[in-house]
C-alpha cells in the first residue's frame, strides 16, 4: 500500500529561515500569484460560460480547464504562504476585467485577455523562481513547474487566437 503525505509532510519550510526581508519578498509574490490565480478562477469561469452560450464547445472547455488549473494553482499558492508565515486570507479582484459585464464581449476579447493573463502568470512565477533559486529548493521547483504549466497554456490561447 502507498504511503500518502500531507502538503505539509512534503513540502517542510527550511530550519534555517533567511532575514524577515528574504521571507516578506518571498510571501509578497506568493500574495500576487494567489491573487493573481484566484482571478483567473473568475475571468475563465465567466469566458467559459459565455463562450458555451454561443456554441463553442473546444473554447469553452478550454476556458473551463483554465479556471480549474487557476482555482489548483490558488490553493498550492496559500500553502506555500502558509508554510513561510504568511496569512491564508488573500484580497481578490476582477477590477481590471471591466468587460465582465458587457454582454458584447467577443470570442476574440476573451481570448486576448486570457493571453495577457497568462503572460502576467509566467512572469509572476519566473519572478518567485529567481528570488528562491538555490535557496528554496521545493518552492524553486514549483515556481519552475507552474511557469511552464502557464506557458503552455499561454501556447494553447495564442494557437487558439491563431497568434502562433
Amino acid at each position: 500500500m502507498m504511503q500518502t503525505y500531507s502538503f505539509e509532510q512534503q513540502f517542510q519550510p527550511p530550519t534555517q529561515m533567511a532575514p524577515d526581508s528574504y521571507l516578506g519578498k518571498i510571501i509578497s509574490l506568493l500574495q500576487g500569484i494567489a491573487r493573481h490565480e484566484m482571478t483567473g478562477v473568475c475571468m475563465y469561469t465567466y469566458f467559459q460560460l459565455l463562450i458555451s452560450g454561443i456554441n463553442k464547445p473546444q473554447i469553452s472547455e478550454v476556458f473551463e480547464k483554465s479556471a480549474a488549473e487557476s482555482l489548483a494553482h490558488y490553493s498550492q499558492a496559500v500553502q506555500f504562504m502558509l508554510l513561510y508565515g504568511g496569512r491564508s486570507y488573500i484580497p481578490c479582484s476582477c477590477d481590471p476585467i471591466v468587460y465582465l459585464n458587457d454582454p458584447q464581449t467577443s470570442i476574440s476579447e476573451a481570448i486576448r485577455a486570457a493571453i495577457n493573463h497568462e503572460k502576467t502568470a509566467v512572469e509572476s512565477y519566473r519572478k518567485l523562481f529567481s528570488v528562491t533559486s538555490g535557496k528554496e529548493t521545493e518552492l524553486t521547483n514549483w515556481a519552475q513547474t507552474q511557469a511552464q504549466a502557464e506557458l503552455e497554456d499561454l501556447l494553447e490561447f495564442q494557437q487558439i487566437l491563431g497568434v502562433v
